[in-house]
């Protein structure tokens, strides 16, 4: 793979740590709400959709029947949401589509042509074919899908895996401690108890330095 390539893939990859970031900030302000603020609002009813039912594995190509490159009607059709936008700061928002995936939350992002680009997994639930999800700690992720190293994105160290391109995983590690360790970084030598907490579905791969 070509210098250029790798570096608009790790772009790319920043891109949807941000989106990521954005979905957290989203989730960290309904929380803050006042408890009255809260309550006077009605619930969101997610009705069973093809979606909520699964199966919900996570790969390259997307999460259950969520895929990458479909259109956002369709997607609406089959799993329901609503639609709404993430900001990434700087002036940059992206279009998406907010549904459920078995029990859990996510969030498909989309293009100008208004087809899923990227899939965004914040809680427990779809897992890979390895049975790896958000919750699973790193070491199953190398035991399951090889190699590791690990790229810096915005406040978060995000994980990605020889044997599975296409997705990445957002990780608890230290950011402060880990950011500029190049050395822990080049294979993702983390702390044991490090976690998931989100998966991304992007169809990038994003090679490790020296190789796979």
């Amino acid at each position: 793979m070509s210098h250029d390539r790798v570096s608009r893939a790790r772009r790319r990859l920043l891109r949807v740590t941000l989106a990521v970031l954005a979905v957290a900030a989203c989730s960290d302000r309904a929380r803050e709400r006042p408890a009255e603020t809260v309550a006077a609002k009605p619930a969101r009813v997610w009705a069973d959709t093809e979606c909520t039912l699964g199966p919900a594995q996570v790969t390259a190509d997307g999460v259950g029947s969520i895929r990458l490159g479909m259109e956002a009607a369709e997607l609406r059709e089959r799993c329901g949401g609503h639609d709404t936008t993430l900001s990434l700061g700087e002036g940059l928002v992206e279009d998406a589509v907010a549904l459920r995936v078995l029990r859990t939350q996510a969030v498909a992002l989309t293009d100008a042509a208004d087809t899923v680009t990227r899939i965004i997994v914040p809680a427990r639930g779809p897992t890979t074919g390895g049975g790896v999800g958000v919750g699973s700690r790193l070491a199953s992720v190398r035991a399951r899908h090889g190699r590791l190293c690990a790229f810096v994105g915005e406040g978060r160290i995000v994980v990605v895996a020889a044997r599975l391109p296409g997705v990445s995983f957002v990780t608890d590690a230290s950011y402060q401690r880990f950011a500029t360790d190049s050395a822990a970084l080049r294979t993702a030598d983390f702390p044991k108890a490090t976690r998931v907490v989100e998966l991304l579905v992007h169809g990038d791969s994003v090679p490790c330095p020296g190789g796979s």
